[in-house]
């Protein structure tokens, strides 16, 4: 045996392993070799690359642990977006007038058919104030003043079943009537005239003895005539006055006479001058022939700051 060996070349491989590499190895065998600085999970795919890769065919405990609670989050952020729709589609359907009932607060029967109409055509016209939290009862009102002036105001809007609003309406209630040809006209104490009255007739009536023949739209049945009537009848009531009778003389449709009650005497009045001032005049007129006992055949207070008297 020589003393000194052969010295093996570094290129040289051990014969076990020549012999481990000179045996045909098959792709699945090769890539279940161990490679160095990778974490094992039970696959035998060498293309999983480590423990926490989301892209695996094989996913390790921790990772599909990390997906479920994401996909809870999404399903839960999903839902969470369905109820509150669902909350405001039902709020938006709680709110909804579709149908529309009304009342009027008298205690005798009243077709509310016009007034159910009227509502419905300020809808149409407005379409968002369908909802009840977006109605104007100030614009409501405005309109059926326009349509029917027999509305005072709308007092209230509530919810009457499902895609139904019941609205609360307050009449005028009349304190002078007047009638022309086949047409009766009231007048409230804001001096609104109306021509549909569903309270008590008023106890004051206006006698036309102008000999004018009268037509709609005349001077004599204009509104502004109308409201100098009604508040004049108002105002005389503040000084405990009661009116009986408003008659319209012979050949004017300008001046007025009024009759009160317990008084013999007409006061006669214009009305091209307030009538404020003409009924301070007139209280401060009869207080001073009640004090005297005296009894005029009438009062005029046409004039300002003057009272004429016979």
């Amino acid at each position: 045996m020589s003393v000194f060996r052969k010295k093996t070349s570094s290129t040289e491989l051990p014969r076990r392993r020549q012999a481990d590499m000179s045996k045909p190895t098959s792709l699945e065998q090769q890539s279940a070799l161990f490679m160095r600085n990778r974490t094992l999970t039970g696959s035998i795919s060498s293309r999983v690359a480590s423990a926490n890769e989301a892209q695996g065919a094989l996913k390790s405990s921790r990772v599909q642990a990390h997906e479920l609670v994401d996909h809870r989050r999404r399903l839960g952020g999903i839902l969470l977006i369905v109820i509150l729709a669902a909350v405001v589609v039902a709020i938006l359907i709680a709110q909804l007038t579709a149908r529309v009932t009304v009342s009027v607060g008298l205690n005798r029967p009243v077709d509310t058919t016009i007034y159910e109409q009227a509502v419905q055509g300020y809808l149409t016209a407005h379409p968002f104030e369908r909802l009840r939290f977006a109605l104007s009862l100030e614009g409501l009102t405005v309109y059926l003043r326009q349509k029917l002036p027999e509305v005072e105001t709308v007092t209230d809007v509530t919810a009457d079943g499902l895609g139904s609003s019941h609205v609360a309406l307050r009449l005028r209630t009349p304190i002078v009537s007047w009638k022309m040809g086949d047409k009766q006209y009231y007048v409230d104490a804001h001096g609104v005239s109306f021509s549909r009255n569903y309270s008590a007739p008023p106890a004051v009536q206006v006698v036309d003895e102008s000999g004018v023949q009268l037509a709609p739209g005349s001077a004599v049945a204009s509104n502004s005539f109308l409201s100098y009537v009604g508040r004049t009848v108002a105002l005389a009531a503040q000084s405990h006055l009661t009116v009986e009778q408003v008659v319209i003389p012979l050949g004017t449709t300008r001046e007025i006479e009024l009759h009160i009650k317990g008084y013999s005497y007409p006061i006669k009045l214009s009305i091209d001058r307030p009538v404020g001032e003409q009924v301070e005049d007139m209280v401060r007129a009869m207080n001073y022939f009640t004090q005297k006992g005296e009894t005029p055949a009438y009062i005029d207070v046409r004039v300002g700051g003057k009272a004429y008297y016979r």
